[in-house]
Order: C-alpha cells, then structure tokens, then sequence
C-alpha cells in the first residue's frame, strides 16, 4: 500500500508528537508499506530525535514562521525552544496583552500555518509522480489535516485523520470564545471529507463519533521495546528517591503543588527525597518551589535529547505523570506515559482517577494515582522506606506491558487504514 503520511511533527525535530510520527513512518515501512512524508523544515525545535527511515522518504517543506516578531522579542528561537523562556520587565506585561490579539487572528487554525501552502504544493506533486493509495494525516498541529483535505480533493485519494489531540474540544484549547467558532467550522469542514479517524482512546473517539460520520478507532500510544535494552541508566545517591518528570508542563493545570507540599512534610521527618524536573515551561513550577520553600529538594534542568530522557527515566527510581485533575483530561494518555511504562519505573500519577492515562496504570498495577497531599505522602514514604532497606525500587515485571508495544499499535493502524483504504476504492468503483 503506498500512504502519504503528512506530519508536521517529525524528527530530527524534538517533540512527543514527532516521536509518534517518526515510529509510526518507520514500523509502516517495516510492515512492507511504500510510505512518503511530508513535514517542515526550520521548525523551533531541538534536532535531537534520530530519523529511522531513508532521508529520501521524506520532504522537508518551507514554513513562514508567523511567530517570528515574538522569537525576536523573547530572545531568540534557540532560546525558547531549549528552555520555554519568558521576557522580564517591561516586556511582559506588553507580550501578554498583545500575545492573545495576535495569536487569535494570526495562527488559524494554528501557529504552524505557515506551512500549509508549501505542504500543499509538495503533497501534490508528490501525489500526482508517485500515485498514493491513502493519505494518512497525523495532528497536531491541525494545519496538517487542512492540507490534507485540500490534497485529497485536488488528486482524489482518501484521507485518514489521526487525532493525538482533540482539536476545539480539547481540554487544552488555548483562544477565544469568537476564534474557537472560526476553528469549529474548519473543523467541521475537514471531518465532511475524511474517510476515517484515529485517535488514542476511547473517550476521544467518543467525541470524534459525535462529530463526524466516520468509522473512528483507537490506536493508542505505544512502548517501543527496541530502545530500552541500550539504555544506560543514570544513577543517583543510593539515599536519596529520586522522582523524575520529562518533558513540557502546563502552567495552571499540571500542577506540582501536592507534590511539593508532600516532599516539604517528608523532609521534615527526616526523609531524604528529590524532584527532577527536566523540560520546558517550567517557570510556573519553580516559582511554585520558592513560595512552599522546597527549592532545595527540586532540581529544574532545561529540555534534554531523546536518548537522554530516556536515560534519565530508567535511573529514575519513580517517574512523574502530572495530568490536570478535571473532567476534560479524561481521555488523555500522553507519549510520555508509555515512554515511563517502557522504563519499568514505578509511575506517580497526579490527576483525574477516573480518566484513560489513570485507568492505564491501576489495571497494569504499575505505579498509583493520587489527588491530595496525603495519598502523595503516604506512597512517596513507602517508596523511600523500600530504598532505604534495599538500596533500590524493584524493577517492574516486563508482563504488566504485554501486548503495548509499538508493533502491536502500528499493526492495528495499519489493518484499520487498509479497511478504509479498501471501502473508499469499492465505494468509487461502484458510482
């Protein structure tokens, strides 16, 4: 089957969202799929994510960056993408009344747009040369679907939506009552040409069934079980827990505090532990350790490669999973979830019990899931007592993971877009 995979998020680029879409290419073309990318180039982001599929396979297209004049204020592209960075002074306050004005008119249907002209031109030339079957469209950013519905009416192939985000109802859906309308009627627009949607839980594909008259399924995240054998682990002092976050936290919603305060109580008592926190946008979180006095328990380092995080989440002796405690984050089950599970360290959850990333990590039974200070408190001492009587948190069993493994996830994919890729050709065979 040839597929068109049209991925702003791809590697070398340095995102979790890349991460998905650089294995899914690469276990496409294992399975004995023809598969072309189209991507952007000079995206924002650290080139630390190894490209596992032949460079010919993939087109690079130009963007314009519409969020230049903002990189140019804030200090410079490097600097935002290694460290989240915010301006200081003066030039704060003006950012944050004119961010929201420029962002809601600027970056529709999202900052990347930039790219959809040149990814439209690419797309179609590549289309028309080598005649794909199916074009399977990964977002976010949602600008990649927008392609791909122009794409699919000009050279009349199906299309594929996967959804690793809800678009407007997403819990995390950032702009206007007014611009959310805009964005609702893109959305709908794009759904009425689609010929199926994927996405990475049950509730989401609840949500998608709803919104279009697709068939929609669940392929969710995966632990990809080649990397971790070669994975050399950190190590800390044997006396100390170690609790590690990787990856990008969201300011008022994944919240730390329950966490510190738990840790602050226990190094009262005399227990010796300690927050990693390794990523970007991690201002809010810092000052959050200055107000509750815990900065000396807290290291705050800046966005690490790859290879790098997955160290750091092997040494680990817990791995922290920060979700935002509301009804809206039930369907969310990140990258970085089974990135932990594939590391075999206990997991400490903070948020929504009743949600899929919760449900996850109870029914497997590695690691808990806490929403108060106390329950963080009682299982953080429990760990650390197991340290300090065996100098180690056990490993867990490599059976709690069985059947979640990239293979798996790509081999359900792959026999869903067949399905459609089939239906939609006997479709327009029989007109």
């Amino acid at each position: 089957m040839r597929i068109l995979f049209i991925a702003h998020h791809f590697p070398p680029y340095n995102t979790i969202g890349a991460l998905r879409c650089g294995k899914t290419a690469r276990w496409l073309l294992n399975l004995g799929q023809d598969i072309r990318v189209i991507t952007a180039k000079n995206q924002p982001l650290p080139k630390t994510l190894p490209l596992e599929i032949p460079n010919d396979r993939v087109y690079y297209c130009a963007t314009v960056n519409l969020s230049r004049p903002a990189e140019i204020i804030m200090g410079g592209r490097q600097r935002l993408s290694v460290a989240g960075f915010e301006p200081a002074g003066p030039w704060r306050s003006i950012t944050k009344r004119l961010k929201p004005v420029y962002t809601n008119c600027c970056h529709v249907p999202d900052p990347q747009v930039g790219w959809v002209p040149f990814a439209i031109k690419t797309s179609i030339q590549v289309a028309r040369n080598w005649k794909p079957d199916l074009i399977l469209a990964s977002a976010t950013p949602f600008s990649g679907l927008l392609v791909a519905h122009i794409v699919s009416k000009v050279v009349k192939v199906p299309w594929v939506a996967e959804f690793r985000d809800l678009w407007c109802d997403n819990p995390y859906y950032p702009y206007s009552g007014l611009r959310k309308m805009i964005d609702r009627q893109i959305e709908k627009a794009v759904l009425r040409s689609v010929s199926g949607c994927i996405t990475v839980s049950e509730p989401l594909a609840a949500t998608l069934r709803h919104l279009s008259n697709v068939p929609v399924t669940v392929v969710p995240n995966a632990i990809d079980d080649d990397v971790w054998p070669n994975v050399v682990s950190h190590t800390g002092q044997s006396d100390v827990l170690r609790i590690v976050h990787t990856g990008t936290l969201i300011r008022g919603k994944r919240d730390p505090r329950i966490l510190f305060e738990a840790v602050k109580r226990l190094d009262a008592e005399g227990t010796i532990s300690r927050v990693e926190f390794y990523g970007r946008n991690l201002q809010s979180s810092e000052h959050l350790a200055r107000e509750l006095q815990v900065e000396h328990l807290v290291l705050f380092s800046t966005f690490v490669s790859y290879e790098e995080s997955l160290r750091l989440q092997r040494g680990a002796d817990v791995l922290l999973l920060l979700l935002w405690d509301d009804p809206r984050e039930q369907g969310t089950t990140t990258g970085k979830l089974f990135e932990y599970l594939g590391a075999r360290r206990p997991i400490l959850m903070i948020g929504p019990r009743t949600s899929a990333a919760a449900a996850i990590i109870q029914s497997r039974e590695v690691g808990v899931v806490c929403n108060s200070t106390e329950e963080v408190y009682d299982n953080v001492s429990k760990w650390a007592s197991e340290k300090r009587c065996k100098g180690q948190i056990e490993d867990l069993d490599k059976s709690r993971t069985l059947g979640m493994s990239r293979r798996d996830s790509i081999a359900k994919l792959l026999n869903y877009i067949e399905h459609i890729g089939y239906a939609t050709r006997s479709t327009l065979a029989s007109q």
